[in-house]
């Protein structure tokens, strides 16, 4: 349900919870006076009647929807902190799309008078979402008046991107290309260099190219000529691409460009929304250096939504003398996110050695899971590498708790190794 649907949802049963209460009244009302007394009386008399029930109920009805329409912004300011601020940010969608709800029928006027109510707590991390829905909403009227706003009265550099990003978000809905020349005007009154300037450039783009996709990259060449950073202008301009023509078209335009993170940027969002459509095209490349840069490519963002079929497409692409060395680089992928996942891929090949990768494996997942590495120790078969293995379990554990770390180093078969290596870290750290 839509949050304008849900608006007139309320009003609805509001209206007809009203109705009906004026219908319930009036029958019981009837009722009451057949009881007592049924006289008899002409058809004007009941016109009349009616006419004057019916005259209550618009004016109850009017006055509900007014209520609806215009609420006291003191009382509206509560709910809406009610709602949403309760932390920083809330994915609680059915909160937030109330709230949106209870200020989508306010006037210009009101949305200002409703931020000046609280621009003194605007700051606050509890009110980002809060500040976030406001200005927003402000933009769709006058996004130079939000963004005014945001710059006057909002001090907190998180709370002052995260506001700057809503307001930015509504005006490219409307106007994406004045929303371009704003940001690129340097009297604009912000600093190009920060952060909201970098994430703006994320949904300026999209919004761009969704409306015209060449005259967009052609204001991306724009800014690569320039040195500005265009690795989120790249992120939103891809994004916004659907078909193989398309993303074909601008991987080869941006070959003019010498920025290969746009070229990257393109395809990692290509390989997002169809990844065998995009590995057919790959094969497709007669250099082989390129070829395998694109694979390269292809692999990462791939392993990112679907690590299985990427690593056993990346290990099928090489040659046997190279299989190590590209198992090295999908357990380095896989390994910080779901090292049982990457073992238990580790274990169904059989076209090369797998030992040098599962040390690898080990060593990387002592950082965030130390349990991992203890519970799988035994599947090395190097004494050296379980004493080297060991010792950064020791270290992890040390990192979080001393006492689980000594209790390691108690139990393990090769405390006189971990020792050693010790020492000669603490030396070094010393120098």
């Amino acid at each position: 349900m839509s949050n304008g649907i849900k608006v007139l949802w309320v009003i609805s049963v509001s209206a007809a919870f009203f109705l009906g209460f004026a219908i319930s009244s009036r029958t019981t009302l009837n009722n009451t006076s057949q009881l007592i007394e049924q006289p008899k009386i002409n058809n004007n008399n009941i016109q009349a009647k009616e006419n004057i029930q019916l005259s209550s109920m618009v004016k109850l009805k009017k006055s509900s929807t007014a209520v609806l329409d215009k609420p006291d912004l003191n009382v509206l300011v509560d709910n809406l902190t009610s709602l949403l601020g309760s932390g920083q940010f809330s994915l609680d969608m059915a909160s937030i799309a109330e709230a949106y709800g209870l200020i989508e029928n306010l006037t210009e006027d009101e949305l200002m008078a409703t931020l000046n109510l609280v621009k003194g707590d605007l700051s606050k991390p509890n009110n980002m979402q809060l500040l976030s829905l406001l200005t927003g909403r402000l933009a769709t009227f006058d996004p130079l008046k939000a963004v005014d706003f945001i710059e006057k009265n909002v001090a907190a550099p998180q709370a002052k991107m995260t506001a700057m990003m809503s307001a930015l978000s509504s005006w490219v809905k409307n106007d994406p290309e004045s929303a371009y020349y704003w940001y690129i005007d340097p009297n604009n009154g912000h600093d190009s260099n920060n952060m909201f300037s970098s994430m703006g450039l994320l949904s300026i783009f999209n919004g761009l190219a969704s409306k015209n996709a060449n005259g967009a990259f052609d204001k991306l060449a724009e800014l690569d000529r320039a040195g500005r950073d265009t690795m989120m202008a790249a992120m939103g301009f891809s994004q916004s691409l659907k078909n193989k023509e398309d993303f074909v078209q601008f991987i080869e335009r941006s070959d003019e460009l010498d920025n290969i993170k746009i070229k990257k940027s393109i395809i990692s969002s290509w390989v997002l929304k169809n990844p065998l459509e995009t590995i057919e095209w790959s094969d497709s490349i007669e250099e082989q250096g390129e070829r395998k840069k694109l694979q390269e490519t292809i692999f990462t963002t791939w392993s990112s939504i679907e690590p299985t079929n990427a690593a056993n497409w990346y290990i099928e692409k090489t040659n046997e003398s190279d299989k190590e060395s590209r198992a090295a680089n999908i357990i380095q992928m896989w390994s910080m996110k779901d090292p049982n996942a990457a073992l238990s891929w580790l274990d169904q090949q059989a076209t090369f050695d797998t030992q040098k990768t599962t040390v690898k494996l080990l060593n990387s997942s002592t950082y965030s899971n130390p349990k991992f590495a203890i519970d799988n120790l035994d599947r090395l078969t190097s004494t050296k590498d379980k004493a080297d293995v060991s010792f950064s379990i020791y270290q992890s554990l040390a990192r979080s708790s001393s006492k689980k770390a000594e209790a390691f180093l108690a139990s393990s078969p090769y405390k006189k190794e971990i020792a050693k290596q010790q020492q000669t870290f603490e030396k070094y750290r010393t120098k």
